[in-house]
């Protein structure tokens, strides 16, 4: 199967150090939680592992609930892709009550015939960095800060698309702009605690071709952007 995967790539010999990387970090991760669970056993492991997302939860939780409760819109478009046509609309209301909070893509645009199709866990994971700005900078990172979201993404739709439609620029693109539009919606519950719109692009420059001995290159640059000022500064420039 690794084979199979690298004789599909464009750049095979890169992308085996990729996987080799990613693997020795997972043979890694295994060690080190294998002599956690030797050292403390299963029991209390899974305990304290239990115990962070709760925490994680908590934090959430209050998070929210500092808001005040209300339905919030915001929307925001991408550029239309290959071969021009409309551009793909993003919807989204944030309906705040009490510590929970309800995430709504509908009306957002049905997929496209271009890339900027977004998988559903891209757009949770847009939603959830939101919320993650909301929360203390000790906050731990994990499952447990999902719990009060609840999401509606309508399928078949550009935060939802279905298989088979091109989704490589939802991971890159189409994010950036869910994270803004998120942004945008919470900013009328807190203004004095969102900033305004970043770039809302990762301004992907990519290229490639043949060496003279015939093996393949590709270049991938990501050129950043500026991110929006807010009531704790003025932001920074591209």
């Amino acid at each position: 199967l690794y084979e199979l995967i690298l004789r599909n790539v464009r750049t095979p010999r890169e992308r085996r150090g990729d996987f080799d990387a990613q693997l020795a970090a997972i043979r890694i991760g295994v060690d080190r939680y294998g002599r956690l669970l030797d050292r403390y056993g299963h029991s209390t492991t899974h305990e304290a592992t239990e115990a962070l997302k709760e925490y994680a939860e908590r934090l959430a939780r209050a998070s929210i609930a500092s808001l005040p409760n209300g339905d919030y819109v915001a929307r925001d478009t991408l550029d239309p892709g290959h071969g021009g046509g409309t551009r793909p609309e993003i919807l989204v209301t944030v309906r705040i009550r009490d510590d929970e909070a309800e995430v709504d893509f509908t009306g957002s645009s049905p997929q496209v015939d271009s890339s900027v199709n977004a998988v559903a866990a891209v757009t949770k994971s847009a939603v959830a960095y939101c919320l993650r700005c909301l929360m203390p900078p000790h906050a731990p990172s994990n499952s447990g800060y999902f719990r009060p979201l609840r999401f509606i993404l309508p399928e078949g739709s550009v935060v939802n698309a279905r298989p088979q439609h091109a989704v490589s620029a939802g991971n890159v693109e189409t994010s950036q702009r869910i994270t803004d539009v998120v942004l945008a919606a919470l900013q009328q519950a807190a203004p004095d605690r969102i900033p305004a719109a970043s770039a809302g692009t990762m301004s992907n420059f990519t290229y490639g071709g043949y060496r003279e001995d015939g093996t393949p290159f590709a270049s991938y640059e990501t050129i950043p952007g500026g991110a929006g000022g807010g009531p704790g500064g003025t932001g920074e420039p591209g």
